[in-house]
Parts: C-alpha cells; structure tokens; sequence
C-alpha cells in the first residue's frame, strides 16, 4: 500500500509531473512521469535517513513515462522518489507499507503413538481465533480451545483422563467448521 502523491518541489523544480502508486502486486510500486521537455531522467530512490538506496537513468524520454519499482527488499517506511531531467527535479514522498499476504488455512489432527493423544497441526495464516472443540463418541464437548491463527502452530492435547474412547475434532473460525476429524 503507499500514499499516491502528485510533485512538484521547491528546488529548481522541473515542470514535469510524478506520481507514485501501488501496482497491485505486493510491494512493486509504479512511477508514473509526465514532461514535456524530450531527455535523459535519472531517477532515485532516497529512504527516510537521506541514503540513495537506487539509481536508475531513463533514455530518450519523450513524454513521460511508466516504470515499475520493487520495494520488497526494503523495509516499511519513508521513502522519496527524485527525479531529475533537464529544467530541474521533481520530488514525490511515499510511504512503503508492507501488506501481509494471507495464505489458506490447512488443518490436520493426528492420533499420536500414545494412547489419547494427538497433535493439531494449523500451517497458514489468518487474522481470525480459531476455536478447537473435542467432542466424545456422543458428542458430548470435552474439551474447547481458542488458537490465534495468525501464526502457523502444533499442539498436542492428552485426553487420557477422559473416559471415552473415540473423538471428534472440530476446528471452526469465527465464520465456518474449516476441518472435522474423527478418531
């Protein structure tokens, strides 16, 4: 995500025209230049301490031009595009904000070696609680758990103090049951 900005700076500053914008894949931004005046541009990338972390020579510039840029090496934070052409230097702020890709949840439940033991296993990621009810062969609930599932995670639940002998596990979030499993 980044802040679209329009520039023109206050130094010897270029007639042309910038702006910065999310392409809509994950952290490659678009500069997207307007100028009348034909040339050569040099175009840098400053981060918030004042360090050029790129340079980047465009040739034979007629009107303007569109080029993407891949933040995603770089941290979050205060970044400034310059560019300069011929008449002066354009300067365009953004700010580089990482966006955290959701990936699909996938849920198992083994039966560990031990008797009454088993292993949830959650790999992915969610901005949602997971709910995790064990119920026993009447379907009684034995046990409920809450997980945050913003993390991949495993954990094992020892339910031989339980008097039953099959179990059904049933992982819901706060929408939907995304996985039973019955033992």
């Amino acid at each position: 995500m980044s802040t679209m900005l329009l520039a023109n700076d206050r130094e010897k500053s270029s007639d042309a025209k910038a702006i910065i914008r999310n392409s809509g894949k994950s952290a490659v931004y678009q500069l997207v230049y307007l100028s009348e005046v034909p040339g050569t541009v040099n175009v840098s990338i400053v981060d918030a301490k004042g360090n050029t972390i790129m340079t980047d020579r465009v040739k034979n510039v007629e009107e303007g031009f569109m080029r993407p840029y891949n933040f995603s090496a770089l941290a979050e934070g205060n970044y400034l595009i310059e560019i300069q052409d011929a008449k002066g230097k354009v300067m365009v702020p953004f700010i580089h904000k990482v966006s955290k890709t959701v990936q699909p949840l996938n849920v198992k439940v083994k039966a560990l070696p031990t008797d009454k033991k088993f292993q949830v296993i959650m790999i992915g990621n969610q901005s949602d609680v997971l709910q995790v009810n064990i119920l026993d062969e009447a379907k009684a609930l034995v046990y409920t758990d809450y997980i945050d599932a913003t993390n991949s995670f495993s954990k094992v639940y020892d339910l031989t103090k339980v008097k039953a002998n099959n179990f059904t596990f049933e992982i819901r979030n706060s929408n939907e049951i995304i996985s039973t499993q019955q033992f």
